[in-house]
């Protein structure tokens, strides 16, 4: 059996995904200060599947830049334009790259 540090970062989030389904919820720690003052670093976040999206909340989603790096992003959600879901960090003044549905992981459902 491999440990999960030997995962690439597609295993991981098709693990997450599965861990969403079966549990429901899904414990995450954050880093970075994008969503300062609502959520601070270090703050414990408890993710939950989401049913449908609405502006105003907060999900976790892949960011699939251009140079192929990837990374777990936590903002609120901003805009919704069709099949497009744009999200934007409280403490940022730039609205992110659009996103997928297939790249949201979870709604934000509490954090301390």
């Amino acid at each position: 059996m491999s440990s999960l540090e030997s995962l690439n970062f597609e295993q991981s989030m098709e693990i997450i995904k599965i861990l969403l389904e079966e549990k429901k919820c899904l414990e995450l720690t954050f880093k970075g200060s994008s969503m300062l003052p609502t959520i601070k670093p270090g703050s414990r976040l408890i993710i939950n599947k989401f049913n449908n999206l609405s502006v105003g909340k907060i999900y976790v989603y892949i960011d699939r830049d251009l140079d192929s790096f990837s990374k777990i992003v936590c903002h609120r959600l901003y805009e919704i334009n069709k099949y497009q879901y744009y999200f934007k960090g409280d403490n940022r003044n730039i609205i992110d790259n659009f996103v997928e549905v297939k790249d949201i992981i979870g709604e934000v459902v509490s954090w301390n």
